[in-house]
């Protein structure tokens, strides 16, 4: 607790204002007596709204210089430093950043793992973006601390690093799992996505750790790093590992997921997590929610959050080599989003699939087809085109054979489809529960 005058004493300001502070948030609809209202760019538009709802106190970038990048310290002193007793693990990459904060979760004892992919698990907490925003990622330290949690984990991203959400956060272990082309459309240029990643990575005095692959980075010739091989596949498909000498055995995993196990393997063992531990976790190890999510056998139904040209291609040719029949995929690209990755899209899906339904992927702002027309531009009659989500996959379904393997790309996880001002209700694998009653 806080009073009024302690916080804009923090601020370097005076008031004679004594009136008790319980409080913070950066949601209007959220604040109560007692609550700090946080009013930072588009958030002056709801002053009045949070006062309204009773807030005690605004704080806004109108009044304070630089609230934005003084938030998350604020935050961190108003709430008595929640950060101070837990390890703070962050994951960065291009690609398998939710995969690989998922699996250091799994595997670490006394976890905590702030996502944006909903999980049935009291250790968790929800937020709205990769990277929560400050006032997100201090109550969800705060949970982490009522529970008594040594370890939080959390995803970076660039975008994250560039808007200043983290800033003058200290990691006390952070994990690179690749790195090529993302969100273009804020970054603009290739160079200053990559350099934001390399500079969070090397600017944090933290522990190291990185897949292989990053060694081909000249920023990181002469940073300490521990470099991670990915696991190896056996003939039947599964993964072992060896732990402090003793063999762990894995479940099937996608080939893609073998560098982001073994880098959760490699934190766990730094943390020198018990060796009979590992034994129990390493069994019951799954991925997350969407990814490569096997919902159907006959014919084989996966759902895949894939939305970058790498992953997109990877789990394509992946599943192309185990399919018995056709491979028959449904996939879009995301509206107000990077457009050049548009047509690489289209290239990947051409190349590796039988059959192909352009649909929509949270059109946003933009016209559906508009997008549609940038997919398919170097195969123009190759592709099938269903608007409707719902449609496409029950349109797939039906062209597939027993033996085949339908692949729906894009959504994962996610249970909304976004168009223009609101969000309609889509669960991808309802749909094709639907389906399979509708055929039995």
């Amino acid at each position: 607790m806080k009073t009024a005058k302690e916080v804009y004493h923090y601020f370097f300001k005076e008031s004679p204002l004594e009136i008790e502070l319980f409080d913070v948030e950066d949601d209007s609809r959220k604040v109560k007596p007692g609550t700090i209202f946080i009013a930072i760019e588009k958030g002056n538009l709801y002053k009045e709204e949070a006062k309204k709802n009773g807030a005690s106190l605004i704080l806004s970038d109108e009044e304070i210089p630089n609230l934005k990048e003084r938030l998350l310290p604020f935050l961190l002193w108003f709430f008595d430093y929640p950060d101070k007793d837990v390890t703070l693990i962050g994951v960065t990459g291009t690609n398998g950043k939710s995969s690989t904060a998922y699996f250091i979760f799994q595997l670490l004892k006394d976890a905590f793992l702030i996502s944006n992919v909903p999980l049935k698990n009291k250790n968790t907490y929800v937020t709205r973006n990769t990277t929560p925003y400050p006032v997100d990622f201090v109550h969800a330290l705060r949970k982490a601390k009522e529970r008594k949690k040594k370890y939080v984990i959390l995803e970076v991203s660039s975008i994250a690093i560039k808007d200043q959400r983290l800033h003058d956060l200290l990691f006390s272990i952070v994990v690179f799992t690749n790195l090529s082309e993302d969100h273009l459309d804020y970054h603009h240029t290739l160079e200053d996505y990559q350099k934001t990643k390399l500079d969070f990575f090397i600017g944090q005095p933290s522990i190291r750790f990185a897949s292989l692959e990053m060694k081909e980075f000249s920023s990181l010739k002469d940073v300490p790093i521990y470099y991670v091989s990915p696991l190896t596949i056996d003939k039947k498909g599964k993964l072992s590992h060896l732990y402090q000498g003793k063999k762990l055995h894995f479940s099937h995993f996608p080939y893609y997921q073998v560098s982001n196990i073994a880098l959760a393997l490699a934190v766990a063992e730094y943390a020198n997590m018990p060796k009979s531990y590992m034994v129990k976790k390493s069994r019951k190890l799954v991925s997350l929610n969407g990814r490569y999510k096997v919902v159907l056998k006959h014919p084989k139904v996966i759902i895949d959050y894939a939305h970058t040209v790498f992953a997109m291609e990877t789990v394509l040719k992946e599943t192309k080599k185990k399919t018995k029949g056709k491979l028959l995929v449904v996939f879009g690209a995301g509206g107000d989003r990077d457009k050049k990755k548009r047509a690489l899209y289209g290239d990947a899906v051409y190349q590796y699939s039988d059959v192909a339904i352009v649909t929509n992927d949270n059109p946003r702002s933009e016209d559906p087809m508009a997008i549609v027309h940038q997919i398919i531009q170097n195969h123009p009659s190759y592709f099938l085109i269903e608007l409707d989500r719902k449609r496409a996959i029950e349109r797939v379904l039906n062209l597939a054979s027993p033996q085949d393997t339908v692949l729906l790309l894009g959504k994962g996880h996610e249970i909304t489809e976004k168009v223009k001002d609101y969000e309609i209700y889509l669960n991808e694998e309802e749909e094709v529960r639907k389906w399979q009653k509708k055929k039995s």
